[in-house]
């Protein structure tokens, strides 16, 4: 939305008198928006003049409203990220396939894996993502956090997986590694690039785990962010010159 605070709007009143919006003032606003998408409503933004001329005067209060604004943001990204479903005021259409197979593999491209409807920032956050999971020490359930999250955050779930099976076999060796170098930096703030393991004790391994699970969440962190990057601008390419075609 170019301007979620606008007071010149239109709203189909049926459907939004089935949504629970809690917030007030103009956190009104947010949730509404939130909960219409959440709902199933299609939101447009349509760009219109505005004069201040005839009132001047706002009733916005600055830290009142910036707190109660603030706030209802918190709460939302919450409610996103909540694994239960959202009330849906419109019914979404069934989905038709076509009937050639030409057509079939054109439909399976363009609505789950490129999702032209999806900008590059959104692809690129689902590559990111998928990483960050596909790092993080929760073993066995890389996969079910990448879905988790690819479905709260509406994001491309092909994507998404493919970011989080960076954990193959021929890159574990190298994951762990790196995971080792990263923890036993942030403990002692020394780079050691050796990992002797002969004579190996309890509390050595001990503090080998510890390195271990430190380490990869700073490099699950580190190769989301770096990876998503890389994605923005190979998406970003990719669709200029689709689009100058």
């Amino acid at each position: 939305m170019a301007d979620t605070q606008s007071g010149f709007r239109l709203y189909p009143v049926a459907a939004m008198n089935q949504l629970k919006i809690r917030a007030s003032r103009y956190g009104w606003e947010v949730e509404a928006l939130a909960r219409a998408v959440w709902g199933g409503l299609q939101v447009i933004s349509i760009p219109v003049a505005v004069s201040y001329a005839a009132k001047k005067d706002s009733h916005f209060r600055v830290g009142r409203d910036f707190f109660l604004v603030s706030c209802t943001n918190a709460y939302l990204v919450l409610r996103r990220l909540m694994p239960f479903g959202f009330r849906k005021v419109v019914t979404q259409e069934k989905v038709v396939w076509p009937k050639s197979w030409k057509e079939k593999s054109r439909f399976l491209w363009q609505h789950y894996l490129w999702q032209t409807d999806q900008t590059p920032g959104e692809k690129a956050l689902a590559i990111g993502i998928g990483v960050f999971c596909g790092i993080i020490p929760i073993w066995g359930w890389q996969t079910l956090f990448a879905i988790y999250f690819a479905q709260r955050l509406h994001l491309n779930k092909v994507l998404t997986l493919v970011g989080a099976n960076i954990s193959i076999p021929p890159m574990i060796p190298g994951i762990i590694y790196l995971s080792m170098v990263l923890g036993r930096f942030a403990l002692s703030n020394e780079w050691r690039w050796q990992l002797p393991l002969s004579g190996l004790t309890m509390e050595a391994a001990r503090m080998y785990l510890k390195e271990f699970v430190i380490g990869s969440s700073i490099l699950a962190i580190i190769a989301g962010i770096l990876i998503g990057i890389l994605s923005y601008g190979m998406f970003h390419y990719v669709e200029k010159k689709a689009n100058s075609a």
